[in-house]
């Protein structure tokens, strides 16, 4: 007896030796893409830049995608020029977040493609947390996400329940709490799945965005595009998870964001309002996918 539980302790020790170094052999062979779609946020994205120099030691190349910025903004870029790292690239024309998104994975060499918004800090260990869940194939991630932290501290609502039109009305006209938020701080695993999460900040295989979700659907400009990214990755069988350690800095800066009267004069709430009616037709008569 007392030579199986010997041989049972050591075997266990055995396993978790082995886990460990398979997860940092992965993570030594993985090189990240991460791509930041510009539109007049050069100023922001050398902060992003800067923080990813400072806090991300594993391999990285950065791509930014200019989608026909403004006052020739995309020129801002020659802390990039240097590094032969980083690579710039630039649209004649606007064509939203998730085109740009996805000109920019057209171009990355790298196994793992990190989507990263301009107003994005990162702290230190976030991608190594990330990709530790990522690469665990027990966790059956399609998408890992890290919390988002206001630059004050505070939590950001980055994970949320798949929207309804009346939740939609209420988080605009009366600013009303994310009802996962809760519920998900309170759970003491190391993470947690989350039914979408915004596309501030996605963590995902190449593979899996290219060849099984086929990128952003290109009907949506700009909104809602991150929501049906999750949904369909769910609908693929795979998981989207929200790391509760893996810590960012997020902008507080909404596009379609103000009292319900400024939004109306604003262009990014009637472009959010055609991807809310774009969505909900898309999905008309759908079974939500189950989570778990």
């Amino acid at each position: 007896m007392k030579k199986y539980i010997i041989w049972k302790k050591s075997y266990f020790l055995l396993k978790f030796i082995y886990q460990s170094l398979l997860k940092l052999y992965s993570m030594q062979n993985d090189l990240i893409s991460i791509i930041t779609v510009n539109y007049g946020n050069s100023a922001k994205i050398k902060k992003l830049w800067k923080s990813l120099k400072q806090n991300l030691s594993i391999k990285f190349e950065f791509i930014v995608v200019d989608n026909a910025s403004p006052h020739n903004d995309a020129q801002n870029f020659d802390f990039l020029e240097k590094d032969s790292a980083s690579h710039l690239v630039k649209l004649s024309e606007n064509i939203g977040f998730g085109g740009g998104n996805w000109e920019g994975s057209r171009f990355a060499t790298g196994n793992i493609l990190a989507i990263i918004n301009p107003d994005i800090e990162i702290q230190t260990n976030c991608f190594e947390k990330l990709l530790s869940v990522l690469n665990n194939p027990q966790n059956n991630a399609g998408i890992v996400v890290p919390q988002l932290e206001n630059p004050d501290g505070t939590l950001q609502e980055n994970c949320r329940k798949f929207p309804s039109l009346s939740e939609l009305f209420l988080r605009r006209t009366f600013k009303t709490e994310n009802p996962l938020k809760k519920e998900s701080l309170q759970k003491e695993s190391e993470f947690f799945p989350t039914q979408w999460a915004q596309g501030s900040f996605l963590v995902m295989k190449k593979e899996f965005f290219i060849n099984t979700l086929k990128g952003f659907d290109p009907r949506f400009f700009l909104f809602l595009e991150d929501t049906d990214l999750c949904r369909r990755t769910w609908e693929n069988d795979k998981r989207v998870l929200c790391v509760k350690s893996a810590r960012a800095f997020h902008g507080t800066t909404r596009l379609s964001g103000g009292t319900f009267f400024q939004v109306l004069r604003k262009k990014t709430f009637w472009i959010h309002v055609v991807s809310t009616f774009k969505y909900f037709m898309k999905y008309l008569g759908h079974k939500k996918p189950k989570i778990k």
